[in-house]
């Protein structure tokens, strides 16, 4: 795949148009690269931007959190970046909420195992009142 070359004239109104409310963002987004000497082709911003490997480790966050499932991963993913992009309150917020939604998922785990264990029961023994305790 070949290399789009960074323009940043493109790029500060592209950021502007998505990001009209808070063009400082979109500044700061565009400047973290001014300088630096990295690469600031498009694919690079679209695969490896700066906030993405902004953690003291040098790890990436989907590095770890893509051996998770979907709520833990985002979680965690809001705490690793928190801050780099905008406010780190509301990125814990939302990890908050991640977490919160993955507690109340797994809550219900037990209620749908009880569930299954019940209609497969009915599936096996029908309208017969379920399985007499002395049989296997």
């Amino acid at each position: 795949m070949s290399e789009v070359p960074f323009d940043r004239a493109v790029a500060v109104s592209n950021l502007r148009r998505i990001l009209a409310c808070d063009p400082e963002t979109a500044e700061r987004l565009l400047t973290t690269f001014e300088g630096t000497g990295e690469d600031t082709s498009v694919s690079d911003l679209v695969n490896h931007p700066p906030h993405y490997t902004a953690h003291p480790s040098g790890v990436e966050c989907i590095t770890v959190v893509e051996h998770m499932g979907f709520n833990l991963g985002n979680a965690v993913k809001y705490i690793w970046r928190a801050g780099e992009k905008g406010d780190a309150i509301e990125d814990l917020r939302k990890a908050a909420w991640y977490v919160n939604r993955e507690i109340e998922r797994m809550s219900q785990i037990p209620k749908v195992a009880d569930e299954a264990a019940r209609l497969a029961d009915y599936a096996t023994h029908g309208l017969q009142g379920g399985r007499d305790e002395h049989q296997p």
